[in-house]
C-alpha cells in the first residue's frame, strides 16, 4: 500500500505548509515529507524517505523521540514535544513537534504525522532574553544593596554630626 499522502487536493496543502511535515510509520521510518525538508533539514526527499527518523534526530533525543511515538501509537496525537535535530551539514537545530496518528478504515494506525517547526532563532532570542533579564536582575540588586550602603552611610554621618555638637563630645 502507498503511503504518501493520496489525493492531490492534500498533496498540494502538503506541500504548501511553511512547517516541514512527515509522516512516520510504527517503526520510526520516514514514509514521505513535504518539500520543506529542503530548507528545514537541508536534505532532499530522496535522501530520507525510506529512512529512520535517527538519521535526523540528535542522539540524545532518540529515546525521547521513541517514548513520543509509542504515546501517539496509544493516545493518538501528541503536541509540543521540543527536540533537537541534526541538519544535512551538521547543524544542530531546536524543533518543536506536533503528531498525530492516522488510522485505516478499520481504525488500524497506518502512520503519523509530523508538523515540525524549527524554534532555533526563537529558543536562541529566549536565551538572550533571559540572559539580558539576568544581567539586568543582578544590576537591580547591586542598586539595592548600593542604596542600603549609602543610606547607612547617611545615617552614620548624621550620629557624626550630632556627636560633633553635643558638647560632651570633646571632653
Amino acid at each position: 500500500m502507498d503511503q504518501k499522502i493520496p489525493y492531490q487536493e492534500d498533496q498540494t496543502i502538503f506541500n504548501a505548509a511553511q512547517h516541514l511535515i512527515s509522516s512516520i510509520d510504527k517503526n520510526g521510518i520516514l514514509i514521505d515529507c513535504n518539500n520543506q525538508i529542503k530548507r528545514v533539514l537541508g536534505y532532499e526527499k530522496s535522501e530520507l524517505i525510506g529512512e529512520s527518523i535517527a538519521k535526523v534526530m540528535h542522539p540524545n533525543y532518540l529515546e525521547k523521540a521513541q517514548e513520543s511515538l509509542n504515546i501517539v501509537l496509544t493516545r493518538g496525537y501528541l503536541h509540543n514535544q521540543e527536540y533537537k535535530m541534526i541538519k544535512k551539514d551538521g547543524t544542530i537545530i531546536d524543533v518543536n513537534i506536533n503528531s498525530g496518528a492516522l488510522k485505516n478504515k478499520l481504525g488500524e494506525f497506518t502512520r503519523t504525522v509530523c508538523i515540525c517547526e524549527d524554534v532555533t532563532d526563537r529558543k536562541r532570542t529566549e536565551n538572550h532574553l533571559k540572559q539580558i533579564n539576568n544581567i539586568a536582575i543582578g544590576r537591580e540588586l547591586k542598586m539595592v544593596e548600593l542604596k542600603r550602603k549609602i543610606k547607612a552611610l547617611e545615617q552614620e554621618n548624621e550620629e557624626l554630626k550630632k556627636q560633633r555638637h553635643d558638647p560632651n563630645f570633646y571632653s
